[in-house]
């Protein structure tokens, strides 16, 4: 694989470990002593960039750069949510790895066709092979090289996960729920958010001019802190 070959200077590097702790310049959702204990999740639902910022990427803060934090998902291998401010021709190429240590479980390059619809959000599903499954001591990485300079570094340190199991009641309305958008309705509601955000991102990315879709879409972005870009478009999901 070609990770540390590779110049770090013209890299946008978002970097996954699920055991860490949020970078300084996560901004954190305001909750209630009573929210934390009923779900115990205080960690925050997003992290910004942060680094130097050269010509390359054709953005002027690195905090525009938003990866959203898959806490409390019972997905054993969450799609994973990124916001990215760039126009699909300001970057030549992403790359996705999982990290087990030091060594590479799985590693994927990214380019022409899948890097269109940009600006706006992209999800990226991984292999479900047993060695990406969510667990302590995997890192995910996602790395956009811009442009042909070497003048910019962004980077988005640890990010906090949680592997939630459904209840036996939650497993019940899921399996009762007659629409992906009463299971992501359903999902909200237990504080299961980046599930519900997932389906919704499916839901809206099909059909974006779903006014009830739009609206679901909206409340979980300002319960997130990310109410800003409520009204950005859902690009290209990535497999």
């Amino acid at each position: 694989m070609r990770l540390p070959q590779k110049s770090f200077l013209k890299v946008i590097l978002l970097s996954f470990i699920l055991s860490g702790f949020t970078s300084v310049l996560t901004v954190l959702p305001t909750r209630s002593e009573s929210e934390q204990k009923s779900d115990d999740l205080s960690a925050p639902s997003h992290t910004r960039a942060k680094g130097s910022l050269g010509d390359s990427c054709g953005i002027e803060n690195p905090e525009d750069v938003v990866a959203i934090n898959p806490v409390a998902t019972v997905n054993p291998h969450p799609t994973l949510w990124f916001y990215l401010p760039m126009n699909s021709g300001e970057i030549r190429e992403m790359e996705i790895a999982i990290l087990k240590g030091m060594d590479a479980v799985y590693d994927q390059e990214i380019s022409g066709e899948k890097l269109a619809n940009l600006p706006g959000f992209i999800s990226i599903d991984l292999p479900p092979e047993d060695q990406n499954k969510l667990d302590k001591g995997i890192a995910y990485q996602l790395l956009i090289y811009c442009g042909d300079s070497e003048s910019s570094q962004l980077r988005i340190p640890k990010i906090p996960t949680q592997l939630q199991t459904p209840s036996p009641e939650l497993q019940t309305q899921l399996e009762q729920a007659t629409s992906e958008l009463e299971q992501a309705k359903i999902y909200n509601q237990n504080n299961m958010w980046y599930d519900a955000l997932t389906i919704l991102g499916r839901l809206r990315r099909q059909t974006p001019d779903n006014p009830e879709y739009k609206q679901e879409w909206e409340q979980i972005l300002k319960k997130i802190k990310l109410a800003e870009l409520a009204d950005k478009p859902i690009g290209n999901h990535i497999q």
